[in-house]
């Protein structure tokens, strides 16, 4: 017996590649402004972990939106605790893995509610917002630092850029994130999108590929009634 009123839901996770034990997942945050020469320290945002969705999973179209939008990006995922780091160097020992993600975007919701001054919450977090492929372990792959990074939208080519066109690489937001929350196991990083924009609609296939990760595959289904 618990002392809860109902069941709580299930952790969600992520399958990890070469392992039977799935990454359990505690917080999910997003960076925005991470790309091209001399940005300034990029905004952050949280997204909801029941936003998760598996590689090969079907996201229905989200209401209240006519302008869906794809954003491809690498994910951090955290594997020891961390707290005020002031480099990459020290980000390195706490990330457990690296996998590819897509930041799904109710855009007019986000413009609307960015030109009211408003939180962007409706826009960034609702059910199946956020796929995320497998996990690939820093400890057989390194810490990516370039590395071609694209999205396809059935077939065609919608988003395509380089790691190492990050003013702020992934490590370094690690650090940067360390000093205004303590990081902690289970924690996913969302670390910025390349340009290139692409309106999604109910038959769309998505095809989002990091350089020696394991690819992304996601389909928009038609909306829920």
């Amino acid at each position: 017996m618990t002392d809860f009123l109902f069941d709580p839901p299930p952790t969600p996770g992520l399958p990890v590649v070469g392992s039977a034990h799935r990454y359990p997942v505690r917080t999910i945050y997003a960076f925005t402004g991470t790309y091209g020469p001399n940005r300034p320290e990029p905004s952050v945002f949280t997204k909801s972990t029941q936003s998760l969705a598996a590689n090969g999973a079907t996201v229905p179209m989200p209401p209240q939106t006519a302008l869906f939008e794809p954003e491809i990006e690498l994910v951090v995922a955290i594997g020891t605790p961390a707290r005020g780091l002031t480099t990459a160097k020290e980000a390195r020992d706490a990330v457990y893995g690296y996998a590819v993600g897509l930041d799904l975007t109710r855009r007019d919701l986000q413009r609307a509610a960015r030109n009211a001054g408003q939180p962007w919450d409706m826009a960034k977090t609702f059910a199946g917002a956020s796929p995320i492929g497998a996990l690939h372990r820093a400890s057989d792959i390194g810490h990516p630092e370039r590395g071609i990074i694209t999205l396809d939208v059935n077939g065609a080519r919608a988003q395509a850029g380089d790691l190492e066109e990050m003013s702020w690489s992934p490590l370094n937001l690690v650090a940067l994130l360390s000093k205004y929350v303590a990081l902690l196991p289970g924690d996913l990083i969302f670390t910025g999108t390349p340009s290139g924009e692409v309106q999604l609609q109910p038959g769309d296939s998505l095809l989002g590929q990091i350089e020696g990760l394991t690819d992304l595959r996601v389909a928009i289904g038609a909306p829920v009634s």
